[in-house]
């Protein structure tokens, strides 16, 4: 059991105290944050703005393989009705 929970005062950081990592212990509190939180947000953003740019990418090539789809329905459907008439 930790001496936090023992004397009754609250954990100082988001749960890491109890384990001993010392990640985050000065809370929200940006002036006390470290190398290693600091990192921990730079990998997070990074995450966050990758899967954005992928998913945006994605559209963009999903959007393009509707349109020339719809184009090559068309060229067949012409080329259809110009073996039809012949």
């Amino acid at each position: 059991m930790s001496n936090y929970l023992y004397l009754g005062e609250p954990d100082p950081g988001m749960g890491c105290a109890q384990a001993g990592l010392g990640i985050f212990d000065s809370g929200m509190d940006l002036s006390g944050w470290g190398i290693p939180e600091w990192l921990i947000v730079a990998v997070g953003l990074y995450a966050g703005f990758s899967l954005f740019g992928d998913t945006r990418r994605t559209y963009g090539r999903a959007k393009r393989s509707r349109r020339s789809s719809a184009a090559r329905a068309r060229r067949k459907k012409q080329l259809q009705d110009e073996l039809s008439g012949l």
